[in-house]
């Protein structure tokens, strides 16, 4: 995760601006969709392990989905803590505030050193989230998750003809290589009846 130091959150609500005081800020953002900033009681540079919040930014409307997945899967015990969330409304901006999760995300590079280790990790975490359905049916039914099957291939063909490529993530292929092998890779992705996404690796 890539982390620039800043001094403030821009355009800010004022209950995130005063929540927002005491800490060091950082931009982690790593698309063109949302703005995501890091919270930090130990300083925002790299090294930085004790992140206490995040809090992220996108048009109105676009986060609310997520907030809610968010807070369904906190208490399974699966995801971050929210702290708040305002809704934007057609002028204005979404705003996400999450506890942070203490580790490192899969794209750290010594995950990515690793593939054939990184590959097993996530394939026992997606056995362990797709055995919820059959130890918490109701919670995982009223969750409402969209068919990310779709949005996936979609998010892909757009993100290719818009010439979107984030090569920190692949280094050592190019977006069409990448394009390629997530076209040939479609047939393996299944939606099941609760429009979760498996794969193999």
């Amino acid at each position: 995760m890539h982390r620039t130091p800043i001094p403030a959150i821009p355009n800010t609500p004022h209950s995130i601006r005063r929540l927002a005081r005491r800490y060091a800020i950082a931009d982690t953002s790593s698309s063109l969709e949302a703005r995501v900033y890091a919270l930090s009681t130990k300083g925002a540079d790299e090294d930085a392990v004790n992140d206490a919040l995040f809090v992220k930014a996108a048009a109105a409307g676009v986060l609310a989905h997520e907030a809610h997945m968010d807070a369904a899967f906190h208490e399974l015990g699966l995801g971050p803590e929210v702290i708040e969330y305002l809704s934007g409304d057609d002028a204005h901006t979404d705003w996400l505030v999450t506890r942070a999760v203490i580790g490192d995300d899969c794209t750290n590079a010594h995950y990515l050193a690793e593939p054939e280790r990184l590959c097993d990790l996530l394939a026992e975490l997606l056995r362990a989230l797709h055995e919820l359905f059959h130890v918490k049916h109701e919670r995982i039914a009223e969750l409402d998750i969209p068919d990310v099957r779709t949005q996936y291939l979609e998010n892909v063909e757009r993100g290719w003809k818009s010439g979107h490529f984030d090569a920190q993530f692949f280094p050592t292929i190019t977006a069409d290589d990448a394009h390629r092998i997530a076209a040939e890779a479609a047939s393996e992705l299944h939606t099941t009846h609760s429009s979760m996404v498996t794969t193999t690796c």
